[in-house]
């Protein structure tokens, strides 16, 4: 019962946190405006006359960014989780195995080069960032066995510390030597909602949910690691 009333606080909470955020912004809104807003784009909704130019600025442009916002914070707080309960260290982070920084150089190099695949388009740069993780975190983990065939926690630390400060220096010569991408770089590193819309959305939703389903089908294996 405490579990649930958790869960129910929490879900609550994120709701308020949800329609404040939408109210917010250069057109100020009331809670109650938001809501009317959602409500009357469900099916069957149909509620209060709502304004045709303040739906398009909810329903448009602020709710998707929100729930880009959400989902990108579930996918943070999801993979932080897993790199402490794996590693078995509190301060463990996306950057302790250098999965930021080898992103962060491949999505560079990206913008650096104009480097784009016809197939994924606009897509290429996000996919690079994803992929230049990746490889970093193989590479530690590789480095990491060879030398502690055990390996144990503080060498895979270690590794991946060192592995995050090669690349993060690489990034910063790669980031000297182009000063006109050097603003783009910097935002991208940022990150931003800005611009982003239901597509967006669409993308990041199923990618969310299926990496979450498994690792929950996978969290006694990484108590055991």
């Amino acid at each position: 019962m405490k579990t649930a009333g958790k869960v129910t606080a929490a879900l609550a909470a994120a709701i308020v946190v949800l329609i404040v955020s939408i109210a917010a912004g250069s057109v100020n809104l009331s809670p109650g405006q938001v809501l009317d807003i959602l409500l009357s784009r469900l099916p069957g909704g149909g509620g209060a006359e709502v304004d045709a130019n303040l739906a398009s600025i909810v329903w448009g442009m602020r709710f998707p960014r929100a729930v880009l916002a959400f989902l990108a914070g579930a996918a943070l707080s999801a993979s932080g989780t897993v790199m402490q309960s794996i590693l078995k260290n509190p301060l463990a982070s996306s950057y302790t195995l250098g999965v930021s920084s080898g992103a962060s150089l491949l999505a560079a190099l990206v913008m650096v080069t104009g480097f784009s695949l016809p197939v994924l388009g606009t897509f290429t740069l996000p996919a690079a960032g994803v992929l230049g993780g990746l490889a970093t975190v193989v590479l530690a983990l590789a480095f990491a066995s060879r030398l502690d065939g055990k390996m144990e926690n503080q060498t895979v630390i270690l590794v991946g510390m060192v592995f995050s400060l090669f690349v993060n220096a690489v990034l910063t010569m790669v980031t000297a030597l182009s000063r006109e991408h050097l603003q783009e770089m910097v935002f991208w590193q940022m990150g931003s909602f800005s611009g982003r819309g239901w597509s967006h959305a669409a993308i990041l939703f199923p990618v969310v949910l299926l990496s979450l389903l498994a690792l929950q089908c996978f969290t006694r294996e990484m108590d055991i690691m």
